[in-house]
């Protein structure tokens, strides 16, 4: 996601306003290159949450 995605967000905006557990459970939705889940990626989204959150 770049940086101009972002700060269009669900992400971004949640994360503004200090619902943090919706911001990291909002990532989750950045998980598809050309219409498809890649794994890899859902795995880095996961990770990224994980992080968000202090886990």
């Amino acid at each position: 996601m770049g940086p101009h995605q972002f700060t269009g967000s669900d992400t971004y905006r949640h994360a503004q306003v200090g619902n943090h557990q919706t911001a990291a459970d909002a990532l989750m939705s950045w998980t598809k290159a050309g219409g498809k889940v890649l794994p890899g990626l859902d795995k880095r989204r996961e990770k990224e949450r994980a992080i968000y959150l202090g886990e």
